[in-house]
């Protein structure tokens, strides 16, 4: 019978501990908790940190005897191994200082120890083969100073790996894992344990009968049992059963000659229960210990051998600022599962209330659910935003109300308040252009009339008002008038319609104008007397709605462009100042990047005036203030807010407030994480695509995992709860990641001076030559040495270093020195090159061909640089295998061949184009998307795909056969296409490779993908910017297929099945490359040729019209001008169209064109002709009295126009001069005061002028 867990809360909990990453050996146990490494000996009741450095420590692993700890940490930044000497004593007194074994391998995990002196751990990859995740064998140093020996396991891809078993010489490994959250994964990339033998070149599956997760194997100590036992973690139910479960240990016993296994379950884990994570095996006693949670739980060596011996009785918060107040959409602090509330807090008091809702919970309980970002704004008097659930809703602060808008749209962007009125932007359900709604929210009810046309996108709505306070004027951007900057689709690549970001400013005018004002000018009104009260607030006439409400408007069709301004690339309109006379924009830099400039635009003028340089700016609830974001002068400095007061005087860096953004908080971390447990739960319930959330009861799995919150003291720890619970939902694109970890530096230049930088060659240490030997210098495609306006070139290389005159390296060069520091004195290359990425060094080489010593200058480039050139040369590499494949199956003439890394943003589009338009016009392609990590360019390349030729071209000198103009379909490819997927084909892969099955474009040749058919946008944060649990916010389905188009989950199956080996593809065989090739081959064969068969000969074109004409017109001479005359024909005239002009419709119009009377009687043109000419003047004269009219009246508008600009001008030199009078006047007044102050005399009225003497006098009484 399976083991049954001890409960939680045994001793094992060690006073409320979060424990991970267990590792046992000889009565030692280590494991992960609090983000240290902690140590507890046999009987296992207390434990003890043995590390507390600044670094995030992983992946603790004890040696068999216990007494080195080796683990991966982040001391330099960057995960590297290292090595801890363990005292007998608990705790060890005085213990010495951890030993770095590798710099800037970038370890993944530290698997085992596979002998006293060695370790297997997972890293980078940097054999020849596909890049990626792969196991090595590190050998340990005899001395601190000698180097350690790390070798790659012969595997061409390995995430997990047991040592090599004494008993068979066979090692047990895992090729791939998956990151996604999920339980019940059956997809392509589900994990399962392969065997490896010395004496077999072949590594056959053990597990993969299975579908869902085989992982975690570690050989077992069976006594007495010649052949090998395996114990492992998988969520198989039963034996046979298919069905994924709950995670449990199982034991698989093979075979001596390990070709048939049995499998036990070890544990059991039953429903609703939590699933085993970890596993760790004693090598010495036999012993295991299983995390389950955040518990550890041993089972002793007895229970193991007592389940395999009998198996038949196994059974962040955004806040919106007015004058005194802020209103807050936050996380309820007293809510358990962090719901959100509206909050409204006094600004210098501090004091605050919950506005709404009393009860919180989702929007089907009457709660908030989860406001989209950014989705809620004030007027100071009410607050509206939207949610997950689409709905937008306006509360009344003051009543407590909550009112929902009534709209048709679902998808919004933008909301804003403009005084009484909600301004939207949403998604035309039409054709998906962004259009402008506008709801007045004093209305009952509240209702969004839809104020632009979607003729284009419409965005960033002001509302301009005049003296009284009624708006006037609607203004917003809109990008409907496009210009394309590709005049036609000839010329190399095919080029597209491509339309640079570009708006120009839109007026809608809302109040009728007086019947004088002939000019559209804003900034034109009469201002009222200055003791004249603004009227009552006229509201907008939208006019009648249109049917249906998708429609166009007579509201929207009055729009009209300011043709003064010209088109920019806008961001935002902000708003119009308060003294009414400008109105503020925002427009995107091309340098530097991510900013914007903010100007003003004079509304009489049109003059633009920039005003300064942000990231970002808002407006106040009151609109009398403008708050931006500067951009930081320099790395590090702390961003800064700027406030400016929103007047045409006020926008000035003059009267500026400043404050700045470097500040701390104080932290409780325990409440910190409960905020960000109960914020991720919360999220995944309001954001997840499916509100039945695939069944699972939500509310239970909160209970279910909120228990262990109390023992979570780091973020890791936090990460493990959410990965247990968002796998319930079985839901692929769902990830944990982010946030705020253990880090030993916060400035990012001394996280560069720590730094491993890299020559990128992988190379070994050669005792002889005493430095580190060459082996393999990646080379890329010599004809791209620059890729997206980067090198991708070793820095080693000869194609590198001519540019400079130096003579590159070579594989079987020697590295001797590095900067003068002999690589004696280096444990590891990458020691000589700490710090120093970017930087130049001296290289001393060791020329393996002539035995000389040289030396070179060269740059060092980053990790990250070198993993694209190690992708890049393996891209290279296949490019040219299957060139040679295509050779020997007789495909002449070679075939395309391009591989896509991700289908995410330029760099995908470029890549694509790189390799795709240098094959066009080959027989064959084939698209190798394995590895494929997703985006969203699918539907582009479907198209491009989807293009076919119908007409060909040819001129006197060039056609088809001669490469000459070929077809109409510029770029369409026209022969045979093949797929090549994998295991981590993903996401956006999938979705192509799907399309290109399903539209018949392409076979598929392959494994099963990954599995990831519901999308994702990644925005449900948590307080510290990290994920709780990414949560699938977009369903897919089509009719063939139903939802997740059979990808969800399961992954898409190929036409045709093939997998690499990972013995043969580490020695460079692609199995799945050679049958793409032979499938295509086959493909060409069964369609034969794709040019079109040209005519026999060339004809002339008058010929060929004779020819149809005399098939056509027998007995007519066709030929134009010679011959017979062809009679006239007037249907009028014709008795068999009778019927047709019996139409009232037609006679109607030929009535009214002159060519028919009244009576119906047919109007003889030729006999009429004078009075045609008649009627014909009388028209032109009409045409000139119209114009003349027309320019008359246009004077007249000049004239009234004049009148008007001179009357103005005068009453505001009138206004100007009585302001100076009484400035003046002012004046006087104080100068009298001052001097009646100091005592000087002050001439009266009555004294009729000045006195002698009066000067003298008053200067003496001074």
């Amino acid at each position: 019978m399976p083991f049954s867990l001890q409960p939680a809360g045994s001793p094992w909990a060690w006073a409320g501990a979060y424990a991970q990453q267990p590792s046992l050996a000889n009565g030692t146990l280590a494991f992960v908790s609090g983000g240290d490494v902690r140590l507890a000996r046999s009987p296992y009741s207390s434990s003890f940190p043995v590390t507390s450095g600044l670094g995030n420590e992983l992946h603790p692993s004890l040696s068999p005897s216990a007494s080195l700890l080796a683990y991966s940490a982040t001391y330099s930044g960057e995960r590297d191994l290292y090595l801890l000497p363990l005292s007998a004593t608990s705790p060890p007194a005085g213990a010495a200082p951890p030993l770095r074994l590798t710099y800037g391998l970038h370890v993944s995990a530290v698997l085992s120890w596979s002998s006293p002196t060695s370790l297997l751990l997972t890293a980078r990859s940097s054999s020849p083969a596909r890049p990626g995740t792969t196991c090595y064998e590190l050998s340990l140093p005899a001395a601190p100073e000698a180097h350690a020996e790390v070798e790659p396991l012969p595997l061409a891809r390995c995430v997990e790996a047991t040592p090599e078993s004494p008993a068979s010489g066979c090692r047990y490994f895992v090729r791939h894992t998956q990151g996604s959250q999920t339980y019940g994964y059956v997809g392509g990339t589900a994990p399962f344990l392969s065997l490896s033998c010395a004496a077999s070149p072949l590594a056959p599956s053990l597990t993969r009968d299975y579908p869902g997760t085989s992982r975690s194997p570690h050989l077992y100590p069976f006594a007495g049992r010649a052949a090998d036992v395996v114990l492992y973690l998988s969520d198989q139910r039963e034996p046979g059963d298919p069905k994924p479960g709950y995670t449990n240990v199982w034991a698989l016993l093979l075979s001596a000659d390990n070709t048939e296994d049995s499998r036990v379950r070890i544990t059991s884990t039953l429903c609703n229960e939590l699933s085993i994570s970890d596993l760790s095996v004693d090598q010495t006693s036999g012993d295991i210990v299983v995390r389950r949670g955040p518990d550890l739980h041993l089972i002793s060596r007895e229970e193991v051998l007592r389940v395999i011996g009998d198996p038949s009785t196994s059974d962040p918060p955004s806040l919106f600022f007015n004058a005194t107040h802020a209103v807050s959409v936050k996380t309820d602090p007293s809510s358990p599962t962090a719901e959100v509330v509206l909050t409204l807090s006094h600004l210098r008091s501090g004091a605050e209330s919950v506005l709404y809702p009393p009860s919180p919970g989702s929007t089907a309980s009457g709660g908030l659910g989860s406001p989209v970002p950014g989705g809620a704004v004030t007027n100071g008097l009410q607050v509206a935003w939207s949610d997950t659930d689409g709905r937008v809703v306006v509360l009344d602060v003051a009543a407590g109300t909550l009112r929902r808008v009534e709209t048709w749209a679902r998808e919004f962007g933008e909301l804003r308040f403009d005084g009484r009125y909600l301004l939207a932007t949403f998604e035309s359900r039409a054709n998906g252009f962004s259009q402008i709604g506008i709801a007045d929210a004093t209305a009952d009810p509240i209702a969004f009339n839809v104020a632009t046309s979607p003729v284009g996108n419409s965005e960033a709505p002001v509302l301009l008002r005049g003296p009284s306070s009624s708006v006037s004027t609607v203004a917003f951007l809109s990008d409907r008038d496009v210009v394309s900057e590709v005049s036609s689709p000839w010329g190399s690549r095919a080029p597209n319609p491509h339309f640079k970001r570009r708006s120009r400013l839109f007026f809608i005018d809302v109040q009728p104008r007086d019947s004088k004002d002939y000019v559209r000018e804003l900034g034109d009104e009469e201002p009222p007397p200055e003791d004249e009260e603004p009227g009552e607030e006229v509201p907008i006439d939208f006019g009648p709605p249109p049917t249906p409400p998708s429609s166009y408007s007579a509201f929207a069709a009055s729009a009209y462009a300011a043709e003064q301004v010209p088109a920019l690339d806008f961001s935002s309109l902000l708003s119009q100042t308060t003294d009414l006379t400008h109105l503020s924009f925002l427009t995107s830099n091309e340098s530097p990047p991510g900013t914007s400039t903010l100007s003003l635009l004079d509304l009489s003028s049109y003059e633009i005036t920039p005003v300064v340089e942000v990231l970002t700016c808002d407006v106040s609830s009151d609109r009398s203030q403008l708050i931006c974001l500067l951009p930081p002068a320099a790395p590090p400095a702390a961003d800064e807010i700027l406030v400016l007061e929103n007047t045409a005087a006020g926008m000035s860096l003059a009267g500026a407030k400043l404050a700045s953004l470097d500040f701390t908080l104080p932290v409780n971390p325990k409440l910190e994480f409960m905020q960000m447990f109960g914020d991720g739960w919360r999220m995944l319930r309001d954001y997840f695509y499916d509100p039945e959330m695939h069944g699972v009861d939500w509310p239970a799995m909160f209970e279910k995992y909120l228990p262990y919150l109390s023992r979570v003291s780091v973020r890791e720890e936090l990460d493990d709860l959410f990965e247990h619970m968002s796998a319930e939902l079985s839901a692929l694109h769902v990830f944990v990641y982010g946030g705020e970890y253990r880090s030993p530096f916060t400035d990012a230049r001394e996280l560069r001076g720590h730094s491993i930088g890299s020559l990128c060659v992988d190379s070994s240490w050669n005792e002889e030559a005493g430095g580190y030997e060459i082996n393999n210098m990646f080379e890329t495609n010599p004809h791209f040495p620059t890729v997206d306006d980067q090198f991708r070139t070793n820095p080693l290389s000869p194609s590198f270093l001519k540019r400079s005159g130096q003579v590159g390296a070579e594989a079987g060069d020697v590295i001797v020195a590095i900067d003068n520091v002999d690589a004696r004195s280096m444990p590891d290359l990458g020691f000589g090159l700490k710090g120093k990425t970017g930087s130049s060094v001296k290289v001393e080489l060791l020329r393996g061909s002539s035995g000389e010593r040289d030396s070179v200058v060269t740059k060092v480039i980053s990790f990250a640089a070198c993993d694209d050139i190690k992708y890049a040369a393996w891209e290279w590499r296949t490019r040219q295998q299957a060139q040679v494949l295509a050779a020997e199956a007789g495909l002449e003439g070679g075939i395309g061949y391009v591989h896509m890394r991700s289908m995410s943003g330029a760099s995908a589009e470029d890549q694509f184009v790189r390799g795709y338009f240098e094959d066009v016009d080959k027989i064959g392609f084939v698209v190798d998307v394995r590895d494929n990590r997703g985006g969203s360019i699918d539907s582009w390349l479907l198209d491009v795909f989807s293009k076919k030729a119908w007409m060909w071209w040819q001129s006197r000198n060039a056609n088809i056969t001669n490469g000459g103009l070929g077809h109409d379909q510029r770029g369409a490819f026209m022969g045979s296409v093949v797929v090549l997927t994998n295991e981590h084909t993903a996401s956006d892969g999938e979705g192509f490779s799907r399309g290109m099955k399903t539209l018949g474009l392409a076979k598929l040749v392959g494994t099963r993908t990954w599995g990831g058919g519901i999308w994702l946008s990644s925005d449900n944060r948590l307080v510290d910017g990290g994920l709780g649990a990414s949560a699938p916010e977009v369903g897919t389905y089509n009719d063939e297929w139903g939802w997740g188009l059979g990808i969800e989950n399961m992954g898409v199956e190929p036409d045709v099945v093939v997998d690499n080996d990972v013995k043969e593809e580490f020695g460079g065989r692609d199995r799945q490359l050679e049958k793409a090739i032979e499938v295509l081959r086959d493909m060409v064969l069964e369609k034969g040729e794709i040019q079109p068969n040209r005519p026999p000969g060339v004809k002339k074109v008058v010929d060929n019209i004779q020819q149809y004409h005399a098939q056509r017109e027998a007995g007519f001479d066709s030929r134009f001008g010679v011959g017979t005359h062809l009679s006239s024909y007037n249907a009028l005239h014709d008795s068999n169209m009778r019927h047709f002009f019996e139409n009232s419709t037609v006679q109607a119009h030929l009535y009214r064109s002159g060519q028919i009377d009244k009576a119906g009687r047919v109007i003889d043109l030729d006999r009429n002709a004078s009075k045609l000419h008649i009627i014909e003047k009388e028209f032109q004269n009409a045409e000139r009295a119209e114009e003349s009219r027309q320019k008359e009246e246009g004077e007249m508008r000049r004239r009234v126009q004049l009148k008007r600009n001179q009357a103005l001008q005068k009453a505001r030199r009138e206004e100007k001069l009585i302001r100076m009078k009484e400035d003046r006047k002012i004046r006087q007044e104080i100068v009298l005061a001052t001097r009646e102050a100091q005592g000087l005399l002050v001439p009266s009225p009555s004294m009729g002028g000045k006195k002698k003497g009066t000067k003298k006098k008053a200067i003496a009484a001074a």
